[in-house]
């Protein structure tokens, strides 16, 4: 039994470590981001998917993508960006130039469609303040094309201006209605 277990334990990891994009290993394809996830929001995605989040450092981001047709979702992200995907050896382990922040596989009950095996959703802490990157895609890699997924993100960070970058604009706010009043003048 124990010889079986671990048979497929190495299975799957060869399996999860191919499946990113459906990518033979050594075969380089270019990362075509998705969309930025913002907080709450929900996003819709058709394929294979790489997402980016924006987070501040200390943010504490949970990740959740649902299935919206027959397939088994597993979700990973990274602290940053990388431009193909052979950066990506599997769903938990670090990227070439990335550290993995969190993974997730089976948390939540299937919502839809049927199957044996659950949705991801997982929670990271930000390391830093920055982009990161959230893959979405199917566990066994047998279906790249035509999905259907749902994802979010909450507690990403919103793009709020900065105390420093409110100051400059008022300043210079202030500066043209003084030269407005001594050219009037």
């Amino acid at each position: 039994m124990r010889k079986l277990f671990m048979r497929w334990l190495l299975g799957s990891m060869v399996l999860v470590g191919g499946m990113l994009v459906g990518q033979t290993p050594g075969r380089a394809a270019p990362i075509s981001y998705l969309g930025d996830l913002t907080d709450g929001a929900v996003h819709i995605g058709s394929s294979t998917g790489f997402w980016t989040v924006s987070v501040n450092a200390g943010d504490v981001v949970t990740v959740t993508a649902r299935r919206l047709s027959a397939f088994d979702p597993v979700a990973g992200a990274w602290n940053g960006l990388e431009s193909d995907t052979t950066a990506y050896s599997s769903v938990s382990a670090n990227s070439t130039n990335t550290l993995s922040v969190g993974a997730g596989d089976d948390q939540l009950a299937a919502n839809c469609c049927g199957g044996g095996f659950g949705d991801p959703q997982f929670s990271f802490a930000a390391l830093t303040s920055g982009t990161y990157t959230v893959a979405v895609f199917q566990f066994n890699n047998t279906i790249i094309q035509n999905l259907g997924y749902s994802v979010s993100a909450v507690g990403a960070t919103r793009s709020i201006p900065e105390p420093g970058t409110l100051i400059l604009l008022g300043a210079g706010l202030l500066d043209l209605s003084f030269a407005r009043h001594r050219k009037a003048a």
